[in-house]
């Protein structure tokens, strides 16, 4: 499981910070490749596994203002494709799993810990938790060894696209 993603500032292309993107880009994308360097070699002798990769719908649907972040998670989706074709009749399935607006630490840290810029991103939605893409990450590998969940988007209802936001639902409804 791939779980290597974070996201520094929400700057324009024009105000980016070089250190945000060296930080984004070692997190989301050698970081990924060096770990499953790592394991593919084990998978293979073995003669099966199963990698999961998160991605993001960023990774499929740019927005202005996360253009390392979005090419970080478009890699992601680039490395998950390339890989199941390398490792095509090995048993080793290469699954993505790329969710919408999920309520974790994403924004404390994308946003240098500034709790009410963190708080305002998900004000008003009903987004998704950790558990909803934990049961779709279980869900994918609970397969038989014959089906690979290529790409699974998982997004909230609220959420139609990147930047489409439904806003105005009450707590707990």
């Amino acid at each position: 499981m791939n779980n290597a993603g974070l996201a520094k500032g929400r700057s324009g292309v024009q105000e980016l910070n070089e250190e945000d993107w060296k930080t984004m880009i070692e997190t989301n994308v050698l970081s990924l490749l060096r770990v499953t360097k790592l394991v593919i070699p084990q998978m293979l002798t073995r003669g099966w596994g199963d990698i999961v990769n998160l991605g993001s719908i960023a990774g499929l649907q740019s927005y202005g203002g996360g253009s390392v972040y979005c090419g970080t998670k478009f890699a992601v989706h680039a490395f998950s494709e390339a890989w199941r074709q390398d490792l095509m009749g090995t048993d080793v399935r290469v699954s993505e799993i790329c969710p919408g607006m999920v309520e974790t630490e994403f924004s404390l840290v994308r946003f240098n810990h500034d709790q009410e810029k963190a708080k305002k991103v998900y004000e008003g939605i009903r987004v998704l938790k950790a558990e909803d893409v934990a049961s779709s990450i279980l869900w994918s590998i609970a397969q038989p060894r014959h089906v690979t969940l290529q790409n699974t988007v998982i997004m909230p209802t609220d959420q139609g696209a990147v930047g489409q936001i439904f806003r105005g639902r009450e707590k707990g409804r």
